[in-house]
């Protein structure tokens, strides 16, 4: 089916809207994924008040989970996600550890994802939001990135969540290409013979990097 239709049951939401809460509880980031999906549900989508209200629900009673959680381990009542969005944001402490560019990320995805193939995952996702801008894919990671990309402090880790987006993104923008009649070049062109020898340069390559950076240690 098409990659835009999302209709799951109120049942299937809440528990979804749950567990991308307890996502944003556990790491702060993925609340833009949450953000970006409301969002979608908002200006696309166009869900009634009921379904909006099942999905803020669900995110409620996740970060009621982890309000309790703080209060059991540290002892006094916290808002975490807040204090962390206080420190970093307002008061720029994040900007102590460096102020990087706003194209940051597409120079060091270019130049530590293995170029030249790095420049399928960046052709990729770009070329999938372009050809689809009204997806909750394009909503959900495109906020993510965004506010990555406007916040003053960068760093690769920041984009973990969203790296498992990739293969996804790769997937749908070469079936894009081959179900259309408009990208006849394209198609020509993975249909060469040099298109296939470079997948399997491709797909070889990071089973061997996989393999590496599996026994390589971090630091």
């Amino acid at each position: 089916g098409k990659i835009e239709t999302l209709a799951p049951t109120l049942r299937q939401l809440f528990f979804a809207s749950l567990l991308m809460g307890l996502a944003g509880v556990v790491r702060f980031q993925a609340n833009f994924f949450i953000v970006g999906l409301f969002i979608w549900l908002v200006l696309f989508h166009r869900s009634s008040i009921k379904t909006l209200l099942v999905f803020c629900s669900g995110i409620l009673i996740a970060n009621s989970i982890g309000i309790l959680c703080d209060k059991w381990f540290y002892g006094t009542w916290e808002l975490t996600g807040w204090n962390y969005f206080y420190q970093n944001i307002i008061l720029h402490k994040a900007e102590h550890f460096g102020r990087e560019p706003i194209w940051y990320y597409f120079e060091h995805t270019f130049t530590d994802a293995f170029p030249p193939f790095s420049l399928l995952i960046i052709g990729s996702f770009l070329f999938f939001y372009f050809k689809n801008p009204r997806s909750y894919l394009t909503c959900t990671t495109g906020v993510f990135l965004l506010g990555h990309f406007l916040s003053s402090h960068k760093d690769e880790r920041f984009l973990f969540l969203f790296f498992s987006f990739v293969p996804i993104f790769i997937v749908l923008a070469y079936q894009e290409i081959l179900n259309s009649e408009k990208h006849r070049r394209l198609q020509d062109f993975f249909a060469s013979k040099f298109s296939r020898v470079m997948k399997s340069v491709f797909i070889y390559t990071n089973y061997i990097l996989l393999a590496y950076y599996t026994f390589k240690p971090a630091d």
